[in-house]
């Protein structure tokens, strides 16, 4: 998330030229503007201000593409941190390792936010917890 921030992304795609083989152009990536909003936004959502910084967060479909495990291990071993999801659940394949961390005391699912309200959120998450393939 701190690449929105960079001066590159706030004066827009203007900059781009595609010169560069290793950069690509998203264009559909997020809303830049709610993003924009967010950032000058001070005030937390009301259910993640109730929850204890610093807070490791995740938004979009909790799917088997999380690696559960980890972010069990993580949860367990840094309980000073909270790790916050937003988004429906479909958990096939790891259904029991997503009870136990759901269970955890520092995890938070804060179920599905309505899409003007993600960036509010998102802005204030520092990592997205993805298993690599």
């Amino acid at each position: 998330m701190s690449l929105q921030r960079h001066e590159w992304f706030q004066a827009g795609t203007a900059k781009f030229d595609g010169t560069s083989k290793n950069t690509f152009l998203v264009p559909n990536g997020v809303n830049f503007q709610s993003y924009a909003a967010a950032l000058t936004d001070p005030n937390l959502p009301d259910n993640l201000r109730a929850i204890k910084p610093p807070r490791l967060g995740y938004s979009g479909l909790i799917g088997d593409k999380l690696d559960f495990r980890m972010l069990r291990k993580t949860a367990q071993a840094n309980p000073e941190w909270s790790l916050v999801f937003l988004g429906d659940v479909r958990v096939r394949k790891q259904a029991e390792s997503w009870q136990r961390l759901e269970a955890l005391p520092n995890v938070h699912h804060l179920r599905r936010v309505e899409v003007p309200a993600v960036p509010h959120y998102v802005i204030r998450f520092p990592s997205r917890p993805y298993a690599l393939p």
